[in-house]
């Protein structure tokens, strides 16, 4: 039988309006298979920061590690070089970043640092020398110098590290946890190595 003829009878119609709907019903599962899978799928953004080396990666709950240090240079950076004149830039940039857990110390910190600089007369800024990440414990160490500078030009180096925890909420850092000492960074290996020498310094003296 001749294709055109058959299409053209009743019966032919019936079975090209049926393969139609099967094909229709067809894409229609698929569209919507699509769409929710897109609608399942998080967005992850690359971009390429001013302080991280290369591309980094960030969704609405994770980032590249060099995200992350990049921040937290930039934290340190900022805590580090406060200044009476610098301090409401300050504030009104790290506030943003600041988890409700620490933003009261935070604060509380940098209003005492600058209020001993303004009372020293002394001019203070941070020189960083490395950022270490330690992945056991999630925390983040920007280690380097404190510069203390009097009027006269004495100054006087410390060793100093600045320790933070980020989580990223919604495609943006938020700082949990924040501390700073004077030495190298209290990873988790230089702890047991610091209780191993205090250890055999009591046994030494005998009180163990």
């Amino acid at each position: 039988m001749d294709i055109k003829e058959f299409v053209s009878t009743w019966h032919g119609t019936r079975v090209v309006n049926k393969a139609l709907l099967i094909a229709v019903v067809v894409l229609a599962v698929s569209n919507t298979i699509l769409v929710l899978a897109a609608l399942n799928e998080k967005t992850v953004v690359t971009v390429v920061p001013p302080t991280a080396e290369g591309k980094v990666k960030i969704g609405s709950n994770f980032a590249s590690e060099s995200y992350i240090e990049a921040w937290a240079l930039y934290m340190a950076l900022s805590l580090g070089n406060s200044t009476p004149n610098t301090v409401r830039f300050i504030r009104a940039s790290i506030e943003p970043l600041l988890s409700p857990l620490v933003y009261n110390d935070v604060m509380k910190a940098l209003s005492k640092q600058v209020e001993d600089i303004r009372e020293s007369n002394v001019s203070l800024y941070f020189e960083p020398r490395r950022v270490v990440r330690e992945e056991a414990t999630k925390k983040v160490f920007v280690h380097g110098f404190s510069v203390m500078e009097a009027p006269t030009g004495e100054r006087k180096r410390t060793e100093r590290t600045y320790e933070f925890k980020f989580e990223v909420k919604n495609y943006m850092p938020s700082l949990t946890h924040i501390d700073t000492y004077p030495g190298p960074p209290l990873t988790k290996e230089e702890i047991e190595k610091q209780e191993r020498i205090n250890a055999s310094r009591r046994k030494a003296r005998g009180e163990e």
